[in-house]
């Protein structure tokens, strides 16, 4: 068990290393907060898409290290909210919160929720 820890520690230095020189260029990189809409309030919280391991679009930034935010970014076609992440260089979360804010100030999807969730008065 140690050793794998160990090998685990050793693999993760070199995918840092690897995202950094690929992060040296950009502010921040945008992605999907998940491959997939939320799942419908009805229906179990799906942590995959069917057909893959995963769906989290941001595992490669966790496992090095990566400041990242999601905030809202629209609605499917049948109502479900779906989210934008951006993902910064290390220790830069200032920079990622700046383009969030500035995302935000040029949308309002922060301010609508799905029809169905709109609180009652």
């Amino acid at each position: 068990m140690a050793k794998d820890y160990l090998k685990a520690l050793r693999l993760r230095g070199v995918i840092c290393r690897v995202v950094d020189e690929a992060m040296a260029s950009f502010d921040a990189v945008v992605a999907p907060s998940r491959r997939s809409p939320a799942s419908p309030i009805d229906q179990e919280f799906r942590r995959t898409v069917p057909g893959t391991a995963r769906d989290t679009m941001g595992a490669v930034g966790n496992g090095a290290g990566l400041p990242s935010i999601s905030v809202p970014n629209g609605f499917t076609p049948g109502g479900l909210p779906t989210g934008i992440q951006f993902m910064g260089r290390p220790y830069e979360e200032n920079v990622i919160i700046a383009v969030a804010r500035e995302y935000q100030s040029k949308s309002d999807w922060h301010l609508r929720h799905p029809k169905q969730l709109i609180p009652r008065e």
